[in-house]
């Protein structure tokens, strides 16, 4: 690590409507924990039902003492109403960033990690120094032993379609082979340096779902970062369970396709639009989804050239509690 730069970690969990996913994930934290310099910040996005009292018991009870937000081991931070994906991740991110903490860790809250995860991110965040953000390998929800991504994935733009990498192969098997090229960091689990995100920027809240990894690859690779794998930490990730296909969901993936296809391969936006309407608009009917047409063409209806955009949102800090474990 650079000089200056010490191991405080916070890890962000973002909630919308999941509260037994978001503790899951916050149980499989708690070993975590122990002997490093960890704050949990969770953030939840506006949840109409009754997340936000689950989660503060959780907090309670496990982080009994409130105290002051710098010294605190759990945060709940509540945004004033849904941010998407980058604005409410980017509300924690934001405190963070103003607490000092030297590395932010996002993690979905259909994940569940490993107790030497963080430990061995930190380890590689040590080793390669010009690496802002590490993906962790991602595991399969029903069968940790099969990889679902090793970190991250490689994007077509002409064809808007993306890989993950190694998927579907056994973890021992992928630890011997050799290391894939990322054109962006799974969101799952983004690990990433603080220095990095201020210069780079947060999250692109031009972009509610989706495309967030692949809008701030391309900004961190202008900033002379590079993107990395760590094979070592794992991390169980459930895929899509907090965010099930819906025509919401739908509608939100190719409006972000369309943001960033202009900002990021604006030569290639009118003939890749093109394929990737034409294609769904095939596609959809063969395997019985007529019913996501409409959320297609609202998508391409309501499109509309965008740019960078993060702000830095108002949000209740409900409790602040420092680590008191049984």
């Amino acid at each position: 690590m650079n000089a200056g730069e010490s191991r405080r970690t916070a890890v962000i969990v973002l909630n919308w409507n999941r509260p037994d996913l978001t503790l899951a994930c916050l149980d499989s934290l708690l070993p975590v924990l122990q002997g490093l310099e960890v704050t949990l910040i969770v953030c939840d996005n506006a949840s109409e039902d009754d997340s936000l009292a689950q989660i503060r018991t959780w907090g309670r009870h496990y982080f009994s003492a409130q105290v002051a937000p710098e010294r605190a081991g759990f945060l709940l931070l509540r945004t004033p109403r849904n941010l998407g994906f980058a604005g409410g991740n980017n509300v924690a991110i934001h405190w963070a960033l103003r607490l000092g903490f030297d590395f932010v860790w996002l993690l979905n809250n259909d994940t569940r990690v490993f107790p030497d995860t963080l430990e061995r991110l930190l380890e590689a965040a040590t080793l390669q120094p010009r690496v802002g953000c590490f993906g962790a390998t991602l595991l399969e929800g029903d069968d940790p032993a099969i990889v679902q991504c090793a970190g991250g994935c490689r994007f077509n733009p002409f064809l808007t379609t993306y890989h993950q990498l190694y998927q579907g192969r056994a973890y021992d098997q992928v630890l011997e082979l050799p290391v894939p090229q990322l054109d962006y960091v799974a969101g799952a689990s983004m690990f990433l340096r603080s220095r990095a995100l201020r210069q780079a920027g947060l999250l692109n809240e031009s972009y509610f779902l989706y495309f967030e990894e692949l809008d701030l690859a391309h900004r961190l690779r202008r900033q002379g970062y590079d993107l990395a794998w760590c094979p070592a930490a794992r991390v169980v990730h459930e895929g899509s369970a907090s965010i099930p296909a819906t025509e919401y969901s739908h509608y939100h993936e190719n409006l972000s396709t369309l943001k960033y296809l202009w900002q990021h391969h604006r030569g290639l936006f009118p003939l890749a639009a093109a394929i990737r309407g034409l294609g769904k608009c095939i596609y959809l009917p063969l395997t019985g989804r007529s019913r996501l047409l409409p959320s297609l063409l609202r998508a391409y209806r309501d499109f509309r050239p965008c740019g960078y955009r993060a702000v830095d949102h108002p949000a209740e800090l409900v409790w602040s509690g420092l680590e008191c474990l049984p």
